[in-house]
């Protein structure tokens, strides 16, 4: 994405603060990324791990590289720009859509279809009452989104709510 963005810039005159050699700051760059985010280690139980797979979380730039990552993967599938999702908000990993459709089933379809991550396995869930991060949003007899504080509910009050 930084080369995407440095190239897209190229005749622009405030590029030059990283001076000519584009393609070594983007080398310089890549390989910084590299050093902080591969290969890492951790200790528990007086056992050193390496970890093999993925992001480490308690790396300082991990979210962002998170959101970086998805937010490449959502540009890539052209989610942002379809006209039968007006809203498309996530943090991190946590992601809300409304989807203008007929079934929800036909939502789950599109979604399916248009959000994908390369290796990672997406669990989703659609109806009219949905958490949110700290929210619980819903759709009242009105027609009408309303949100409130979120709480684990108990059996007995979920089943009245659905």
């Amino acid at each position: 994405m930084l080369s995407e963005w440095i190239f897209c810039v190229e005749g622009n005159p405030n590029r030059d603060w990283m001076g000519q050699s584009i393609k070594a700051f983007i080398q310089i760059f890549t390989n910084a990324l590299q050093i902080g985010n591969m290969e890492l280690l951790t200790q528990f139980d007086r056992k050193i791990y390496q970890q093999l797979n993925s992001l480490v979380m308690g790396v300082a730039n991990s979210p962002d590289l998170t959101n970086l990552y998805r937010w490449y993967c959502e540009k890539r599938n052209g989610i942002l720009n379809d006209l039968c999702i007006p809203f498309y908000g996530r943090y991190i990993d946590d992601c809300l859509r409304l989807v203008y459709v007929h079934t929800p089933q036909e939502a789950l379809t599109i979604m399916k279809s248009k959000v994908n991550i390369n290796n990672c396995e997406l669990t989703w869930s659609i109806g009219n009452v949905q958490p949110f991060l700290d929210m619980l949003l819903y759709i009242d007899n009105r027609g009408w989104l309303i949100h409130t504080l979120y709480q684990k509910l108990n059996s007995s009050i979920k089943e009245s709510l659905f």
